[in-house]
């Protein structure tokens, strides 16, 4: 006696779900650190050229003023002491908030470092995974 089916089958089974998720997940995870990936060299390279641009002006400020401003707003508003005022020829960059902050949206940490190998140093700590480095 042969079986016959009446019925065509229906659906999926249980395994076919699981397989097309897992398939899902793995596509996905992939995509996301893919993507992740790309911004944040993007994030980094636009970092290092804002880096660049700053490192312009604090040259011009030092040969406008004589010396490295004593903080990055310095590039951006008149300093309050007369003599480095009346040299100032700013403002050197302009921003919107009144602080340079790299692609991340942290601000840039900055210190004048007279006598030292680097007459200043110019640093962001980019993303959660550390600095995109001095200057």
């Amino acid at each position: 006696m042969d079986y016959v089916r009446t019925h065509a089958q229906k659906g999926f089974t249980l395994i076919e779900i699981l397989i097309a998720f897992a398939l899902v997940s793995v596509l996905g995870g992939i995509a996301y650190y893919s993507y992740t990936g790309i911004v944040d060299r993007n994030s980094r390279t636009a970092t290092l050229a804002t880096m660049r641009l700053i490192k312009d002006q604090l040259e011009t400020y030092r040969d406008d003023v004589g010396e490295y401003p004593a903080e990055l707003r310095d590039l951006i508003v008149k300093p309050a002491d007369e003599k480095t005022a009346e040299l100032w020829q700013g403002p050197y960059l302009e921003v919107k908030k009144g602080e340079i902050k790299d692609a991340w949206g942290k601000p840039f940490q900055y210190k004048p470092t007279p006598g030292a190998e680097h007459e200043y140093e110019l640093i962001s700590y980019g993303s959660k995974k550390g600095k995109t480095g001095p200057k």
